[in-house]
């Protein structure tokens, strides 16, 4: 589908950062598609772990990250595709300090991500975020 060509946007903004604090981005009205990521002009991933800053971390209202798919044959979670790969999982958000521990990605309001490992970069297929803000 020439997702790893040009075929997605390209996202390059500082206040993703997980080191920059609250803001008021919101994902919301984020259209579906395709979606590669950087910080400065460099490569960057979304985060696969809960981000334990609590509320307004990335610069966002309410950070997000992917919950890679959980794996029921061996009650392991599901790793970053190889090269040329793909894998989904779940984009799961952390409003509240303490979500980290309190609730795992089934017990939230999730939507379906497919990863993809272009080499270099990888590319997010992404939908608009669950969360309203």
């Amino acid at each position: 589908d020439g997702s790893c060509g040009s075929n997605y946007t390209l996202v390059d903004d500082y206040w993703r950062d997980v080191g920059i604090g609250w803001g008021k981005a919101c994902d919301d009205q984020l259209t579906e598609g395709w979606y590669r990521f950087q910080l400065d002009g460099k490569n960057a991933v979304i985060p696969t772990e809960c981000v334990h800053r609590g509320l307004g971390t990335c610069g966002t209202v309410i950070p997000m990250y992917v919950a890679l798919d959980f794996n029921l044959l061996d009650f392991s979670l599901g790793t970053m595709p190889d090269v040329g790969e793909e894998t989904k999982g779940k984009v799961a958000g952390s409003p509240y300090s303490g979500w980290c521990t309190a609730y795992k990605p089934q017990h939230i309001n999730t939507t379906d991500v497919v990863i993809r490992n272009c080499g270099a970069f990888y590319v997010y297929h992404l939908q608009p975020s669950i969360y309203e803000c």
